[in-house]
Parts: structure tokens; sequence; C-alpha cells
């Protein structure tokens, strides 16, 4: 059985081989980008106190 990563990948990969995936390289912050995507998905606004 796939656990959520591996299909995760997989569907990426054929979005990629299908030249549907735009990939953008900057520099992340993953303490506060990890936050705001929390947050977001939790309903409340980025920077409140969770």
């Amino acid at each position: 059985m796939k656990n959520n990563s591996e299909d995760l990948r997989s569907f990426l990969l054929t979005l990629q081989s299908d030249n549907e995936l735009v990939s953008v390289k900057r520099d992340v912050n993953t303490e506060y980008e990890i936050a705001a995507v929390s947050a977001r998905l939790d309903g409340k606004q980025a920077g409140s106190t969770l």
C-alpha cells in the first residue's frame, strides 16, 4: 500500500512529465512557510497565535 507522500510524488512526476508543473526556485524559510500553510489550512490567519 502506498503512503500519501508516494502518491503525491507520483502525482508531481506525472505533472512534470506532461509539462504541467511549474517550478519556482527561491530561498524558503521553512519555519515560517510551514506555519503559514498550517494556519491557512486551519482557517486562521498567518501570524496569529495558534
